[in-house]
């Protein structure tokens, strides 16, 4: 089984495109309903550190946010998204202010316990990565960032890991994944080829393609959360993506 060829030119349509397609009243389909899922999957958690870096406790920021993505799984939200703001995560960082701004408490709120759960969101996995947060991350819209930066990276990787997976190739990716981010082959990659049976020469080759995968799969994440999704805006993209990453995953671009 290989792997697919890139698009030649550009990227194929991308989650946000899909996503704007409901405001113009096609929605409904499986691929925008796929789209707003991953959506919600992806920035849960980067919306969920917002609210609690703008003060509300662990129960208000989970009746927020899940409020926040009732809109979003209902379309609602999208009625006023504007395409040519190009970023998806700057539309919704920006929706979810305003949200914040505009809500009426009281019967529109969410009851915990009574409220319907739009999104499967895992308070204490929250809760976890906010208290591993850099000790300089104190602006809420850096910690949005930071972690929609993560989840990014966190999708790529296990992108990275199911191809190699479908390839029966997992036990080499495991072998392999250190080497991402590498500059070059380390003292131990001798002993690694011997112990996979390959020539050094080989295990050159299988880390190259594992890195080329890799870059190729983050492309397509990024581009997911563009509306412009060109080679340049895309490389933007990834250099900001890198800037908002603490320095030990940073080094993995």
């Amino acid at each position: 089984m290989s792997w697919p060829a890139a698009t030649e030119g550009g990227f194929p349509e991308t989650r946000w495109t899909r996503v704007l397609a409901v405001r113009e009243g096609v929605g409904g389909t499986p691929g925008s309903d796929r789209a707003l899922s991953e959506l919600c999957e992806t920035y849960w958690l980067p919306i969920y550190a917002y609210a609690r870096r703008q003060g509300e406790t662990p129960h208000e920021a989970e009746d927020s946010t899940q409020e926040f993505f009732g809109m979003v799984l209902t379309r609602e939200l999208f009625h006023k998204a504007q395409p040519q703001r190009g970023r998806l995560r700057s539309f919704l960082l920006g929706s979810f202010q305003l949200f914040r701004a505009e809500r009426v408490r009281g019967a529109q709120r969410l009851k915990r316990g009574g409220g319907r759960q739009f999104v499967p969101l895992d308070e204490a996995v929250g809760e976890e990565l906010l208290r591993d947060a850099p000790a300089l991350v104190t602006e809420p819209t850096a910690e949005f960032d930071r972690l929609w930066a993560q989840t990014v990276l966190r999708r790529t990787l296990r992108r990275l890991e199911d191809d190699y997976d479908q390839r029966h190739q997992l036990a080499l990716f495991d072998r392999l994944r250190g080497f991402l981010g590498m500059d070059g082959a380390s003292d131990d990659s001798a002993a690694l080829a011997e112990s996979l049976r390959m020539t050094p020469g080989a295990l050159r080759v299988a880390i190259f393609r594992l890195r080329k995968r890799f870059r190729t799969l983050l492309e397509e994440e990024v581009a997911d959360t563009l509306s412009l999704s060109d080679k340049q805006s895309v490389e933007d993209e990834i250099r900001y993506l890198a800037r908002a990453l603490p320095a030990d995953d940073a080094s993995l671009l």
